[in-house]
């Protein structure tokens, strides 16, 4: 099996959930006790929490700290620190 050629970009771009927000607005990604997610949802909340880290300046080499129980909000912690990063800051050898 293999993936199409955008899919393949998406994820290389770390932009799957995008990816599959554009295809699947409604579809399930997290479900969990402290709530459900759909891929639109998710991605949205990502897409919010990208530009807010970008306006406090992100750098590539800076850390994010997150305190919580097992919940959907890591998950977008987590994507949203690498999506927030520059393409040249992930592979500055691509200059």
């Amino acid at each position: 099996m293999t993936l199409s050629d955008d899919k393949t970009e998406a994820i290389a771009q770390g932009m799957l959930v995008a990816w599959l927000a554009s295809r699947a607005p409604d579809g399930p990604a997290v479900y969990g006790s402290f709530g459900d997610r759909t891929y639109g949802v998710l991605n949205a909340n990502i897409n919010r929490l990208v530009r807010a880290l970008r306006a406090q300046g992100l750098r590539a080499d800076d850390s994010v700290a997150l305190m919580c129980t097992n919940r959907p909000e890591f998950l977008e912690v987590h994507t949203a620190k690498r999506n927030a990063l520059d393409a040249d800051q992930l592979a500055p050898h691509r200059r």
